[in-house]
Parts: structure tokens; C-alpha cells; sequence
């Protein structure tokens, strides 16, 4: 589908209960690591953290593909219950999706 961008709504833990499993190579793993999920090889290579969202950058890579680059953003300041406090965030989050979206790449996965 030629995906380039991934949005993340969701945190992995809310009051010590798992919400998302994480799908990426880990916070502990060091930017240009490469983890294997099944046939794909998916390197880190950046992170930024902002005061309501990690944009994360990977290499995603197997056997039978060019390889390709994917920008997953993850709004991390939506409540396990009810809608975030702040919609200005919000919609500069959503900013910066689109922003981060390559043009004529494939849909945005949420």
C-alpha cells in the first residue's frame, strides 16, 4: 500500500494495564539497532519526543521489497478514558501528520 505514516492514539500501558503491544523496535533499543518481526528487518533510526507525541523513524526492510522508510507518530497525551483536555494540541498534532506524510505516498494507518 506503500504506507509512509503511522498514528498511534493509544499508549502501551494505561494504570499498569497493556493497551497496545508494542511494534517496534524498543526506547531501549539504540537509533541504527535492527530488530526481525517474522520475514521484516525494522531499524530505528530516530526518535524525537515533544511535550504530546514521539515521532519515530524506522527503515523497514525484508527480502523481496525495496526497502522504505516509515515515520510512526503517537500522540501520547490521549486519555484511556474521555477525549484530550487540550484540542489545540490536538489539532497541531494532526498538523504535523500531514506534514509528515510523504505526497503520493500510500494511506495513513491509525
Amino acid at each position: 500500500q506503500k504506507c509512509a505514516t503511522i498514528v498511534m492514539v493509544t499508549n502501551l500501558l494505561e494504570a499498569k494495564k497493556l493497551k497496545c503491544h508494542q511494534y517496534w523496535p524498543g526506547e531501549d533499543t539504540n537509533e541504527g539497532e535492527t530488530e526481525k518481526y517474522g520475514y521484516f528487518l525494522v531499524t530505528l533510526t530516530d526518535v524525537k519526543t515533544r511535550n504530546f507525541f514521539v515521532t519515530r523513524t524506522f527503515n523497514f526492510n525484508n527480502s523481496t521489497t525495496l526497502p522504505s522508510i516509515i515515520r510512526q507518530l503517537h500522540y501520547t497525551a490521549w486519555p484511556d478514558f474521555g477525549v484530550p483536555k487540550n484540542p489545540h494540541e490536538l489539532l497541531l498534532f494532526r498538523r504535523r501528520v500531514i506534514a509528515a506524510n510523504p505526497p503520493h505516498s500510500g494511506p495513513i494507518v491509525v
